[in-house]
């Protein structure tokens, strides 16, 4: 029972530090958003059940963002960290019904030595909420092949379906645990019970609410999805695209690998440990290797079969049981020194990825968002439209990310109207954007440029900005393409 209290008190300072420190760091060193966090910002603030680019829950979680924090960055950044610190709650819970506290403490401190839970989660994506929803999936599709409860099994149905919801690659984890539930005989008596069922039934109104909406919109995100995947297939595609996803995984598994097997395993023999190796039963094995391996398997062999191209960011949640695994399969054997060795070699690598991190920032060139001048962009832009037309700036058109920087940071907060496209930005209402009028912004150095401005008429004051980067004047400044649809105008 001390152990017990010891590990939560330590967990719970590892929440504390992970959020407040990676929240703090990334408000403090970026002036910008990133362009995920702009593009569901759009989508956030029109309430549907789907987007040009994802299902709807990104974009609601955006939209409470906005309602929570107004339009402060650093509650977007902030929100981020929880949904990573969510994960890692789901993973403790899960750690802890399978390993000794200490064990699973271990387990979960290995996720912090990989990029996927402190870099790479700075940009609030889907991404990194499947982060939480993966792990929460996992955890009570745990419990509820052990409990048979039905709570168990609606709380599957909810977080497999909002997983379903942030984005289709999740169809990775849902295919291991069907698999699972098939393959193994123990398991059929769960078919005769009724909560596999009416966790299925909340799946599916998750789901089917969405399927609905695509039906009228042209099945914009099911296009969007093929495409990305179905670039140029040839012969040898089927083989090199499934290992140009897996190497970059690899990759971030050697650090939680090397600290592991250097503080558990080399040196003298413990003479007294805090837990003996963890006894694991055949199906928490088989569980682990089916949650745990079976989507990075699945992934793996779709794209091997139907040669799709994979980014290594949508690998991103295939990590959450990787400590786990280390401990169960290599059974290390702690004791309070090498447990405090441990926490020392991670305390260390935290404050080098902080710091790494902020240094990155400070020197980001002109391929990074940190600095991009979005609010200065927004605010004088929005300032000739109130000298011009004397009314509040309603729309703003343009790619999204030119474009979502004005509704983001301008004091009017227009809606975006998205490469003009109604498709997209299917919450235009073009009979009030007439009445009202549209800034008009694009990157002037991009070849897509001229055919923006062709397919835009009746347009004021063409011209090119140019603006500085926030933070360093002496990277190449960036030329913005403006032009206004006055209100009342004819045609667009």
């Amino acid at each position: 029972m001390t152990q017990q209290i010891r590990t939560k008190r330590w967990f719970s300072l590892f929440i504390f530090l992970h959020v407040s420190c990676w929240t703090l760091v990334t408000s403090l060193m970026r002036s910008n958003l990133p362009m995920d966090a702009i593009e569901g910002f759009i989508w956030g603030r029109h309430f549907a059940f789907g987007y040009d680019k994802n299902p709807y829950f990104n974009g609601w979680l955006f939209g409470l963002a906005g309602l929570i924090g107004g339009h402060s960055d650093w509650v977007i950044y902030f929100i981020s960290q929880l949904f990573v610190a969510l994960c890692f709650w789901a993973i403790w819970r899960l750690a802890n019904k399978l390993l000794a506290p200490i064990s699973a403490l271990v387990s979960v401190f290995l996720l912090e030595l990989i990029s996927s839970y402190n870099i790479d989660a700075i940009d609030f994506d889907d991404n990194v909420i499947e982060l939480s929803l993966w792990a929460l999936t996992i955890l009570t599709f745990y419990s509820a092949l052990k409990n048979k409860k039905v709570t168990s099994w609606l709380l599957v149905g909810l977080f497999s379906g909002l997983s379903f919801m942030t984005k289709y690659y999740a169809i990775v984890l849902l295919a291991p645990m069907l698999l699972m539930l098939v393959l193994d005989k123990s398991l059929w008596d769960h078919f005769k019970q009724p909560g596999i069922y009416l966790g299925g039934i909340v799946f599916l109104a998750l789901t089917l609410v969405h399927i609905l909406w695509l039906f009228s919109h042209d099945f914009v995100t099911v296009t969007y999805a093929i495409g990305r995947v179905n670039t140029e297939i040839t012969w040898w595609a089927h083989l090199i695209k499934p290992i140009r996803f897996t190497l970059p995984l690899l990759e971030a598994c050697i650090l939680p690998v090397l600290v592991f097997y250097g503080v558990f395993y080399i040196g003298r023999e413990p003479l007294r440990l805090l837990v003996e190796p963890q006894r694991i039963t055949p199906f928490q094995r088989q569980f682990l290797l089916y949650m745990g391996i079976g989507p990075f398997i699945t992934t793996i062999m779709l794209s091997f079969l139907f040669g799709f191209d994979l980014h290594s960011a949508w690998g991103q949640p295939l990590f959450s049981l990787l400590g786990i695994l280390l401990v169960v399969f290599m059974k290390p054997k702690i004791n309070a020194k090498r447990f405090y060795r441990f926490v020392v070699v991670l305390s260390i690598v935290f404050i080098l990825a902080l710091s790494a991190y902020a240094i990155s920032m400070s020197r980001a060139g002109s391929t990074s968002s940190a600095h991009y001048p979005g609010r200065k962009i927004a605010t004088n832009l929005t300032h000739e439209w109130h000298q011009r037309y004397h009314t509040p700036l309603a729309y703003v058109i343009g790619p999204r990310w030119e474009a979502g920087n004005v509704a983001r940071y301008s004091k009017d907060h227009p809606t975006v109207y998205m490469e003009a496209d109604p498709v997209a930005s299917f919450w235009i209402n073009k009979k009030e954007l007439q009445n009202k009028g549209a800034l008009v912004v694009w990157d002037a150095t991009k070849s897509r440029a001229q055919q923006f401005k062709k397919s835009l008429k009746h347009l004021h004051h063409w011209r090119i900005e140019t603006f500085y980067w926030d933070r360093d004047n002496s990277k190449k400044p960036i030329k913005i393409g403006v032009a206004f649809y006055p209100p009342h105008a004819v045609g667009l």
